[in-house]
């Protein structure tokens, strides 16, 4: 194939990669590349078109993605049949739970001081109340006690909003998906979110059919210089963001650069919406962009870091006057919320276990901190009190698909820095250690003791 006569770049603007990925998907939806074509090799496509191997796979991995082309190890890649394919929605990895015997310190959820049997208990009681509505479909009416009781909750959390604009919803995740269902429009929508982030975020762009782009970030957040080059050029619509606790880096956002995004913000009409999951649990929260540009916020949270990650009750607090557009899109996702969920989700606000285990939970999150830090403070960890995981970087000798390995071997499951990376961006060496995978302090002392021991003596091979 003369891939520089079938492969023009020139037609499009942006980036190298975004514009070899428009060369491909022209030539192939107008016939100049036909289904079942062979494709050059990363590295000699890279040659033929004068840009780097890099740029190459990233466009292949834009392509797959988009349905428009399949890769078979061995084989190469190929333009894929002329039939209409369903897009490729990977699966989230952090939705994965079991580990078998071994000791999953991959997924952060909650450590459970009581509240588990508490709410069997709730559970108990009110599948025995006449009002609970099992029959029909919950109104808009059964839903307002935990409205408001979760709206109450958020403002004591310093969260901006009136009542009338909060949307109960499925978890966090609903709660991010919800919003991008209301926002996105047009062909192609854009989605901004940093290159190390939530792995949900790649999978609600793919969702939502839009593009994610990768905004580059330093330990105060997000890097303004950036994110404007990235507003003029893509022209995004929404920013997806975590700035009061970053996953997995632990990052948290200055004030002054929360200012800085705030105004970018509005000068480009970008949306951002908050996934503030972890905010519940740390002391505290600088004004939040509910606060500094309000108008174009839209707050995602829930009770899984703060209470139970099973119950799956989130909330979406929207723009002044936008809640009923969330409520509509939320009937139209689902149709009705389930009454037994918030009918729960009120009795423990109203009984007062949101407001008890949430101190609780952030409490003993900080003491498998010092434990944490105690054996792996001689290595490069980032970290937050209160929240239940760290951000490790894997030193020298180590390269992190190795050193995953090696902690299998030993029953032990963390998350590598590839599982936080969006497409195309380099994969850091380090892995996120979650604080709640072990049942005791002396079971995660036991963990992170052979995690520490297997960072202090890394392959001879790799030193050499």
């Amino acid at each position: 194939m003369d891939t520089n006569l079938a492969l023009n770049m020139t037609q499009s603007a942006g980036p190298k990669y975004r514009r070899l990925f428009d060369a491909l998907q022209t030539a192939i939806r107008s016939g100049g590349l036909k289904p079942g074509a062979k494709l050059p090799t990363v590295r000699n496509l890279a040659w033929d078109l004068g840009i780097t191997p890099g740029t190459v796979a990233r466009a292949y991995q834009m392509a797959t993605e988009a349905g428009l082309i399949e890769t078979t190890v061995g084989r190469g890649s190929f333009v894929k049949s002329a039939k209409r394919a369903l897009p490729q929605i990977p699966p989230n990895p952090m939705a994965q739970r079991s580990h078998g015997d071994g000791m999953n310190l991959s997924n952060a959820h909650t450590v459970d001081l009581g509240q588990g049997a508490l709410i069997r208990e709730v559970i108990s009681e009110i599948g025995h109340s006449p009002e609970l509505m099992l029959a029909d479909y919950a109104g808009d009416s059964a839903l307002l006690p935990c409205r408001n009781l979760a709206s109450d909750w958020l403002r004591g959390q310093g969260v901006r909003g009136r009542a009338e604009d909060l949307v109960v919803t499925y978890g966090a995740h609903n709660a991010v998906m919800l919003a991008l269902t209301c926002i996105l429009e047009g062909r192609d929508p854009v989605i901004v979110a940093p290159k190390l982030c939530y792995p949900g975020f790649r999978q609600s762009a793919q969702l939502s059919r839009a593009r994610i782009v990768g905004v580059e970030s330093d330990d105060e957040g997000i890097l303004p210089e950036d994110l404007v080059s990235i507003c003029r050029r893509e022209r995004p619509q929404v920013l997806l963001c975590s700035s009061n606790v970053y996953n997995p880096t632990c990052v948290q956002t200055s004030p002054e650069r929360r200012a800085q995004i705030a105004d970018i913000a509005r000068r480009f009409d970008l949306h951002i919406i908050e996934d503030d999951i972890y905010g519940t649990l740390i002391e505290e929260r600088p004004d939040g962009y509910d606060v500094l540009c309000p108008e174009r916020v839209w707050h995602a949270t829930s009770l899984s870091k703060c209470l139970a990650a099973g119950l799956r009750v989130g909330f979406l607090q929207c723009p002044k006057g936008q809640g009923s557009l969330g409520v509509r899109v939320m009937q139209g996702l689902s149709l009705s919320l389930s009454h037994v969920l918030t009918k729960l989700a009120a009795t423990l606000f109203e009984n007062g276990s949101v407001a008890k285990y949430g101190p609780m939970i952030a409490s003993e999150n900080a003491k498998r901190l010092e434990l944490a830090l105690n054996l792996l403070g001689r290595f490069d960890v980032s970290y937050v009190r209160g929240v239940n995981f760290i951000w490790v970087e894997i030193p020298r000798g180590w390269r992190a698909s190795h050193f995953l390995q090696a902690c299998q071997r030993e029953h032990i499951f963390v998350a590598p820095g590839d599982l936080f990376t969006l497409p195309g961006e380099p994969a850091p060496n380090a892995m996120r250690v979650s604080l709640a995978g072990a049942d005791s302090h002396e079971a995660l002392t036991k963990g992170l003791t052979r995690i520490a021991d297997l960072l202090s003596h890394p392959p001879r091979a790799m030193l050499a």
